[in-house]
């Protein structure tokens, strides 16, 4: 999906936006946009079941002081990363039948389509595995390491221990940072989402994202526009 004034742009230079968690999380914080915006995008909550396991420092003014487990209790930490998002379907299960179909396009029209405050029209592709191909390639020519590039579907799930655990099975390379940003809240399972994501600048930066252009896209698309499409 895409928002309108950019559409051709999208189409005919590849444009894509990689927004960061930082962005995502300022649009609900600042705003109270709770579909595009998620206060807790690329959070890492500690749970309290690992608490004993963790020792935090605070340093002030030259001077260390180690935290209870009680001041660690809701600690958040928000590790920044850039991401194209998309929503995936699943043509057997969203539009294997009428109910499923009329399901799913009841979900789709009552969430991100809903929100008015960043319209969109359904940009959706016939060549997924040639756009990816392009998007990975053009990434690379933009000296983007392989392994600093993740694709993957997002995990609806209790994101405050579970983002803890799949972290720690990971310790190396990216670790918490790439689990951190594929595990979103329950709230959001009706968005299918399946993420692109290429690391920021800085993990802790407030860095608003990245366009990255490809060249264009349209031999690979369907644009929806009001019940009707055309290429």
């Amino acid at each position: 999906m895409w928002i309108l004034p950019i559409l051709n742009v999208f189409l005919d230079q590849g444009e894509l936006h990689f927004g960061s968690t930082t962005q995502y999380r300022k649009i609900e914080e600042e705003g109270g946009n709770d579909w595009i915006g998620d206060k807790n995008d690329g959070s890492l909550i500690y749970p309290e079941n690992v608490l004993p396991n963790i020792h935090a420092f605070l340093t002030y003014r030259g001077t260390q002081y180690e935290l209870s487990n009680r001041d660690i209790l809701g600690l958040k930490t928000a590790i920044n990363e850039n991401i194209f998002c998309m929503t995936k379907v699943n043509i057997q299960s969203d539009l294997g039948n009428n109910e499923s179909q009329n399901k799913f396009l009841y979900e789709m029209h009552n969430s991100i389509l809903a929100d008015q405050r960043y319209p969109k029209k359904v940009v959706f592709l016939n060549e997924y595995e040639n756009f990816i191909k392009k998007v990975i390639l053009s990434l690379d020519i933009l000296g983007y390491s392989r392994i600093d590039v993740a694709l993957g579907n997002i995990l609806y799930d209790d994101r405050y221990g579970l983002a803890y655990q799949l972290s720690m099975r990971d310790i190396m390379g990216r670790g918490s940072s790439y689990w951190v940003n594929f595990i979103k809240e329950k709230r959001f399972a009706v968005e299918r989402e399946q993420r692109l994501m290429i690391p920021a600048l800085n993990m802790f930066d407030t860095e608003f994202g990245k366009n990255i252009s490809i060249g264009s896209i349209r031999p690979f698309v369907t644009v929806y526009v009001k019940g009707t499409r055309k290429m």
